[in-house]
C-alpha cells in the first residue's frame, strides 16, 4: 500500500477544491509536529463548511476516539482524478472504544492508500456582508430582528435566540 505524504496530500486537496468550487480561493496549509501532521483549509464565504468537509474528509489518515483517548489509522481509496473515498478502518471497538470499524470494497480503478497526514480541518470565514445576508434570512425564516453590527462584523446586543438561529442558517447557507 502506498503512503502519501503531507505535501502531496495538500496538492491533491487543492486540486479537488479548485475543480469542485471554481472561483473560490482556498488556503491549504500544512503543519508538521512530533506526533504527525495536519492540514487546515480556510476560505471566505462560498460553499458551506459541510460541503467542503465532504470532499476533504477522506484525505485524513487518522481518526480519534475521545471516549478512550485513542488515535487510530484508516485507509482511503484514491481515484485516478485525485479524488478519494473512505477505505477501511479498524475502529476502536476491540479496545472498548465507541468507533465501529468499517470495511469497503476497493472500487474499480481506485488504489487503497495511506495518508500520512493525521487530520484535515476546514474553516469558512464569513464576511460582514455575508453575515448580513444570513441575518436577513434569519429575519425572514424566524421573525428575529437584525441586531446592530459593529465594525468587525460582529452582532452587538443580539439575543441568544438570534445567535442560535444565525448559526443554524449559516451552516447550510452557501454564499
Amino acid at each position: 500500500m502506498r503512503n502519501i505524504g503531507t505535501t502531496d496530500t495538500a496538492k491533491l486537496i487543492r486540486a479537488q477544491l479548485k475543480a469542485k468550487f471554481p472561483g473560490i480561493k482556498f488556503s491549504v496549509r500544512s503543519s508538521s509536529y512530533s506526533g504527525g501532521s495536519s492540514i487546515r483549509v480556510n476560505w471566505e464565504n462560498g460553499p458551506t463548511q459541510k460541503s467542503v468537509e465532504e470532499i476533504i474528509g477522506a484525505y485524513a489518515g487518522s481518526r480519534f476516539d475521545g471516549m478512550i483517548d485513542m488515535a487510530y489509522h484508516v485507509t482511503s481509496f484514491l481515484y485516478p482524478d485525485g479524488s478519494v473515498s473512505f477505505g477501511n478502518s479498524p475502529g476502536t471497538g476491540g479496545s472498548r472504544g465507541s468507533d465501529p470499524g468499517y470495511t469497503n470494497e476497493l472500487p474499480a480503478g481506485a488504489e487503497e492508500v495511506s495518508f500520512s497526514v493525521s487530520y484535515v480541518f476546514a474553516n469558512r470565514d464569513v464576511t460582514k456582508g455575508a453575515r448580513l445576508a444570513i441575518a436577513q434570512e434569519v429575519k425572514e425564516q424566524y421573525g428575529e430582528d437584525i441586531p446592530e453590527i459593529d465594525e468587525y462584523g460582529e452582532f452587538r446586543f443580539a439575543s441568544s435566540r438570534f445567535h442560535y438561529f444565525f448559526h443554524q442558517v449559516a451552516q447550510d447557507f452557501a454564499l
